[in-house]
């Protein structure tokens, strides 16, 4: 009885109010008393990882009029999301309920762990070249796993510590060179403002023999510098050794020498040295001989072959018949034929010269007299 009453119901009960005044005069009606159950809690991901220093989100929960605390009990609820710091890798529990129907939920948490980040950073080194130019990247990031390069230039990598080719540039060139670096759970980026190429200066051989002329069967001294290896070409025996700055030739024939030359950077340079081979013979054949085995002028044979070859050496008599043929340029003409002393008189001869590689042919002719 009463007034007004409170009501314990657990579930939704209809209830029936009697009212009497005061001449015993009575009136009734009813109402119904709705009974909400307890929503549940919302739904929630957990843990939520964020990494370090990367920008953060609010928390996000499945639900109706959420309300968040940092306690499992008590506090104010904020219907605010919070936003977590992820100035240092530490874990925080936050807390969220719903309302429903007036009716809070139990409060579920949220765990949020701050993950430490990859901490990329790099230094590098420039080798200049002639064909590319080689730089040397040397990764000092910390907490990373794998990696990504952005060398500036529309070509990546992924190996950890890369060398890259630059094509050779003409003027001073920037370019931007990005490293990103990820750990298991976190990627972050680092970046080198400015990596400047300078033009390459090619080489320069210098210091080159001059062309020149020596004696068949001499040598000469080449040399070349401005370079730290050379092969020189053609390598056809006649130099002392191919791969050093100054060989010894001793060329047999007219020879062009090419050098190349290659320095630290593998610039590369040639140059040639021209030798032409001088045959200083001025062959001869005595006009006459006396072939009476004294000892004195007994042959016919040329003088003064030195560097050229004989090709063939002939006598005629004067019917033209061939009395003495030979190519040793030792051998002579001991005035027979066929074992026969020949008769007093004049012989024509022919013979031919080469030089030793059986260029510049030369053909002598004349007559000389036998005398008894």
């Amino acid at each position: 009885t009463g007034v007004s009453v409170v009501s314990s119901a657990t579930v939704t009960t209809t209830y029936t109010i009697v009212g009497i005044d005061a001449s015993s005069c009575t009136n009734m009606t009813t109402t119904l008393a709705t009974v909400y159950p307890i929503p549940p809690a919302p739904g929630v991901t957990s843990p939520a990882y964020y990494c370090q220093h990367n920008a953060a989100w609010p928390l996000t929960a499945t639900g109706t009029n959420l309300l968040w605390y940092t306690a499992a009990t008590g506090g104010l609820g904020n219907s605010s999301a919070p936003m977590p710091s992820t100035d240092n890798t530490d874990t925080t529990t936050w807390y969220v309920s719903q309302t429903v129907n007036g009716c809070e939920s139990p409060r579920v948490p949220i765990v949020v762990i701050i993950r430490i980040n990859a901490q990329p950073d790099f230094s590098f080194n420039i080798r200049y070249g002639c064909i590319s130019d080689t730089v040397q990247f040397t990764n000092t990031s910390k907490n990373s796993i794998g990696y990504l390069w952005d060398f500036g230039d529309h070509t990546t990598d992924t190996a950890t510590n890369p060398v890259h080719y630059y094509h050779p540039v003409m003027t001073n060139t920037d370019f931007n060179v990005v490293l990103h670096a990820y750990n298991k759970y976190c990627f972050a980026d680092s970046m080198l403002e400015v990596l400047t190429l300078s033009p390459t200066t090619p080489l320069v051989l210098e210091n080159i023999s001059t062309d020149q002329s020596i004696d068949y069967g001499t040598s000469v001294q080449l040399n070349v510098d401005g370079a730290v290896s050379y092969a020189w070409t053609p390598d056809n025996d006649y130099l002392n050794n191919i791969h050093i700055h100054n060989p010894i030739a001793t060329p047999k024939d007219d020879t062009v020498y090419i050098v190349t030359g290659i320095d630290a950077r593998g610039c590369v340079d040639t140059a040639q040295v021209r030798i032409t081979i001088e045959y200083d013979d001025n062959p001869v054949l005595p006009s006459g001989f006396t072939p009476n085995n004294d000892g004195d002028n007994d042959l016919s044979r040329i003088l003064n072959l030195k560097y050229n070859k004989l090709l063939y050496f002939r006598i005629y008599n004067r019917w033209g018949q061939v009395v003495f043929y030979s190519t040793d340029v030792n051998a002579g003409w001991d005035g027979t034929f066929n074992g026969v002393p020949q008769e007093l008189g004049v012989y024509d001869y022919v013979f031919s010269t080469a030089h030793p590689n059986g260029k510049h042919v030369k053909v002598y002719k004349g007559n000389i007299t036998l005398i008894r």
